[in-house]
């Protein structure tokens, strides 16, 4: 025989049950998990800081330079400490994008080159500004950072204009 709707209705609400306890169950978990690690639960986490675990990284650095760039600055890597100029806040969606940009700077499309335009226009440029590749490598144990200058960007109001540079420039 087969099941009447009393069974049916019953097997209905019992699955309900079940699953509405595993989604619970799941979310008291993952609350306990996030609140023990300062709001980062790595499978779910922003940073993908630990997937890449002893492996060299790169990132775009810009840096506001108080003097005007007549010349092409020297391209070979610089140490973080001996950097000109002094910071410039990106927000950090555009941070990303710009580390993204920066791995391939080499072969950037012409709208490549516009969006990091716009996207440090957008960001309030004044002057100039140098924009770095900074490539990080773990060497006997401690972190080795160079950044290597790869454009400057002129900023004219709410423009912006890109100057890459390379090895052969000469301004």
């Amino acid at each position: 025989m087969g099941e009447g709707p009393a069974q049916v209705a019953n097997r209905d609400a019992s699955f309900a049950a079940r699953a509405t306890k595993a989604l619970l169950l799941t979310a008291l978990a993952y609350v306990i998990i996030v609140a023990s690690h300062r709001g980062e639960f790595w499978p779910l986490s922003t940073f993908s800081m630990f997937s890449g675990a002893g492996r060299p990284w790169t990132r775009a650095l810009v840096r506001q330079v108080d003097e005007p760039i007549t010349r092409a600055p020297v391209v070979a890597p610089y140490s973080l400490q001996a950097l000109p100029g002094r910071p410039f806040t990106v927000p950090a969606p555009m941070q990303n994008d710009l580390s993204s940009l920066v791995r391939r700077a080499d072969r950037w499309t012409p709208e490549e080159r516009r969006a990091i335009e716009r996207a440090l226009s957008r960001s309030g440029c004044a002057g100039s500004l140098m924009l770095f590749r900074v490539v990080g490598t773990l060497t006997d144990g401690a972190v080795k950072a160079e950044a290597t200058a790869l454009a400057v960007v002129d900023c004219q109001g709410s423009e912006a204009r890109l100057r890459p540079l390379s090895p052969s420039d000469a301004w």
